[in-house]
């Protein structure tokens, strides 16, 4: 039988191709061994070749590359092999299958789960950072004041006049640091203690008669003691007034000499012999008399 004749009656394409590839082999004197090794292919592929059984070489496009190496390495002409193949290209790719094992409510609980936690610790980060810049302060925890005054003192002996001194504060009488502090510290307050304690402030102490100054207008003004202190340095307004005690002042010079009046004792004083440019620079000596300013 020619091998036009075979394919004729052959039951299949797939399994006349096969046939053909076989022939060919043995045509050309070599085993399918020998052709596993040239090929670098398992020998049950070459055997699945030539029965026709294309099933053992897994998808269509692997079968289409097996087959035609094959039959190149043989000298078939590869149209032959694109013709058997050619219905088999319409089919569905080979379904892909999963390596791992996991449940499908596994798989949304992970998913939402991390999720889950990048919100909580974007929120985390977030929240305080938004509450703190909304704050006009950061919060701090009031001081508990006491006075000093609530705080049982220790009685001690008469002093040497007979009087009753202060005594310390009595350690027993106050009893263990929690039940003063609580939760918050204890700062104790003198004002209670200063308010009732505190002496009369003494009467003011009359100024004895000396040197008066009335401005009628700005003036720059600067007036120097016997210490060589500044007794009045600056701008002095409209409308007000300076006194100073007698034989305290050593130096004076007025700026806008002409609304200022000098009174010494209630009496007015003339400036004008020592009065240039609206300045009116003078000395004043021991006994309070108006002198040159080198004098």
């Amino acid at each position: 039988m020619t091998e036009r004749s075979f394919i004729a009656t052959a039951t299949g394409p797939q399994q006349a191709l096969g046939e053909r590839l076989r022939q060919a082999r043995l045509a050309r004197d070599a085993s399918a061994a020998q052709a596993a090794a040239e090929l670098r292919m398992p020998q049950a592929m070459i055997d699945a070749m030539e029965r026709g059984d294309l099933s053992r070489l897994g998808a269509s496009i692997y079968a289409r590359g097996y087959l035609r190496g094959y039959a190149r390495w043989l000298g078939l002409p590869q149209d032959d092999v694109d013709i058997v193949l050619e219905p088999l290209q319409a089919e569905s790719p080979p379904p892909l299958h999963s390596a791992s094992r996991i449940s499908h409510g596994r798989y949304l609980m992970e998913r939402y789960a991390r999720r889950a936690v990048y919100i909580v610790l974007t929120a985390s980060i977030v929240v305080p950072v938004v509450w703190l810049a909304t704050q006009e302060r950061l919060p701090v925890d009031p001081v508990a004041l006491r006075s000093l005054d609530s705080l049982p003192l220790a009685p001690q002996a008469a002093g040497e006049s007979g009087k009753a001194t202060l005594g310390a504060v009595d350690p027993a009488a106050i009893g263990p640091p929690e039940t003063m502090a609580g939760d918050s510290p204890v700062v104790a307050s003198f004002t209670s203690f200063l308010g009732k304690r505190a002496a009369p402030r003494p009467e003011a102490v009359p100024v004895a008669p000396g040197w008066r100054m009335v401005f009628r207008g700005d003036s720059w003004v600067e007036i120097i003691d016997r210490d060589g202190q500044r007794l009045e340095f600056g701008v002095i307004r409209a409308g007000s007034e300076r006194e100073f005690a007698a034989g305290t002042v050593a130096r004076v010079a007025l700026g806008n000499a002409s609304v200022v009046d000098v009174f010494h004792a209630g009496q007015p004083v003339s400036i004008a012999p020592f009065q240039r440019a609206n300045v009116a620079r003078f000395a004043v000596s021991s006994e309070d008399e108006l002198l040159p300013p080198g004098g």
